[in-house]
């Protein structure tokens, strides 16, 4: 179909000024991602602490907060989705597993999304990565291994 955007579900998001062709990335103004999650962290008693350092991004689920950099981009907003999905993914909340974790908060992220991007697939997959690094790689059937898309 003429005009049509999987990654959208057929809206065109976004089209080159006077050129009638949409670009191959759509495009949503991080305004409108912004307001989603913070409509997500008040409907979900969720405080929201913007931060300047990538390394101290994290959800601390005692205190019901998350710590992100502003939402300025489409990888600050799936950022802010995945530690979200810490809180409100039930799968992410109630495993041991810190793998499981990370790839169930991801696959929550993605799932609430209003748009997910290649950058965004890139940078989850970049994140995942580096959990696998640090924690270890999972048995074949994992969850990890159905997120995670080399």
């Amino acid at each position: 179909m003429a005009g049509m955007n999987h990654v959208t579900g057929g809206k065109i998001l976004y089209r080159r000024p006077n050129s009638g062709i949409s670009l191959s990335t759509p495009r949503l103004p991080w305004t409108e991602m912004k307001a989603q999650v913070l409509d997500l962290c008040s409907e979900n008693y969720i405080s929201l602490r913007f931060i300047k350092s990538h390394q101290e991004i994290k959800a601390i689920i005692d205190d019901c907060l998350i710590m992100v950099r502003p939402i300025r981009s489409t990888i600050m907003y799936v950022t802010c989705l995945h530690e979200l999905g810490h809180f409100l993914s039930k799968r992410s909340l109630t495993t041991k597993d810190d793998l499981a974790s990370e790839a169930y908060a991801w696959q929550w992220a993605q799932r609430i999304a209003i748009i997910w991007t290649p950058v965004a697939e890139r940078h989850k997959n970049k994140c995942l990565r580096l959990y696998l690094e640090s924690l270890g790689k999972p048995k074949a059937n994992h969850i990890f291994w159905k997120v995670y898309k080399q």
